[in-house]
């Protein structure tokens, strides 16, 4: 990860992409491509984050994690030699981590791999669908939390926003990068639509919106606090 080109790596300037108008890149891994979306070189902050797609009967060789990685399923099945994880879950796993990437009928999984990130990291894993969803009133939401980090000030969560909600104009004093799983979300930046990745640089108003259909957000905060 620290050797390859880096991409979208100025962490000052507004990113939004539309991973479906970008092509799949084929990678050194039989039945594996990708889409990166980030690649930030630091040894001691360094991150990648990409769209990776297994085709079915994916069986990749065992490795152990140098970095934290964090995964979440959209689409197929998705296994790791720990278990087999469906659409809409959420692994987190430690640096030291024996892990084993397959998929027997395809998946395409969001994937982070973070250098330095804290002491205090465990496995977990949470089904979203079996989570419990918890009231978020300051973002006209319900929200599923995945942890927060508290050495980086760092947390991972999926927010259910209402339709037709507004939420208060804030900024973001550690950054904030978000997926849109469904639905828009809609701010002075334009439309992200389902399936777009957006990263907002530290101190960046927005006051985004949705439509009738609200939006279901995966968001990160705190990655790009330097």
């Amino acid at each position: 990860m620290m050797t390859d080109p880096e991409v979208n790596a100025d962490c000052t300037k507004l990113v939004i992409l539309r991973p479906d108008e970008m092509a799949w890149e084929s990678t050194d891994q039989t039945g594996v491509s990708r889409k990166i979306l980030e690649r930030v070189n630091n040894r001691e902050l360094g991150r990648e984050t990409s769209l990776v797609r297994l085709a079915p009967n994916t069986q990749l060789a065992p490795e152990v994690l140098e970095t934290r990685l964090e995964i979440f399923v959209i689409e197929g099945m998705f296994s790791d030699g720990h278990g087999d994880y469906g659409a809409r879950t959420f692994i987190m796993n430690p640096p030291g981590t024996t892990y084993t990437a397959a998929s027997k009928e395809g998946c395409v999984i969001y994937v982070k791999r973070l250098n330095g990130f804290g002491s205090d990291d465990k496995r977990t894993t949470t089904d979203l669908d079996a989570a419990e969803w918890m009231p978020f009133g300051h973002r006209v939401a319900e929200v599923v939390h995945f942890y927060k980090n508290e050495e980086r000030d760092v947390t991972a969560r999926v927010g259910k926003v209402f339709p037709n909600a507004t939420i208060m104009e804030h900024d973001h004093p550690g950054g904030e990068e978000v997926l849109i799983l469904d639905g828009v979300f809609t701010d002075q930046f334009g439309d992200i639509t389902p399936g777009s990745w957006a990263r907002y640089p530290i101190g960046l108003a927005h006051a985004p919106h949705t439509a009738d259909d609200g939006a279901l957000v995966y968001i990160r905060d705190g990655d790009v606090r330097w």
